[in-house]
């Protein structure tokens, strides 16, 4: 009777054991997918300026009174949420 303990624990343990193997079954790889990863490069193309397409940008000194006063507003930021943006009230403040 006590042979039996053990071999019923070793089958016991054998089950278990190759039920959780199945959770570790591998599903077709998704890397090689012809379409894997096209979103990303789609959205880097779109982010990525060229030179070439004649673009308006800033220059220089527009670029550094744009950033000075983003600075000097970033200082009081109840004075900035207080202002509408492009016409649209936050409706933050009072």
């Amino acid at each position: 009777m006590k042979a039996d303990i053990p071999v019923r624990t070793f089958g016991l343990l054998a089950l278990m054991a190759s039920l959780l193997m199945l959770g570790c079954a591998t599903e077709p790889d998704i890397t090689q997918d012809p379409d894997f990863g096209q979103s990303v490069r789609h959205m880097i193309a779109l982010q990525t300026a060229d030179p070439w397409s004649g673009g308006t940008g800033l220059d220089g000194e527009k670029a550094t009174a744009t950033l000075r006063v983003y600075r000097e507003q970033v200082a009081e930021p109840q004075e900035t949420l207080d202002r509408e943006l492009i016409g649209i009230p936050l409706g933050i403040g009072p």
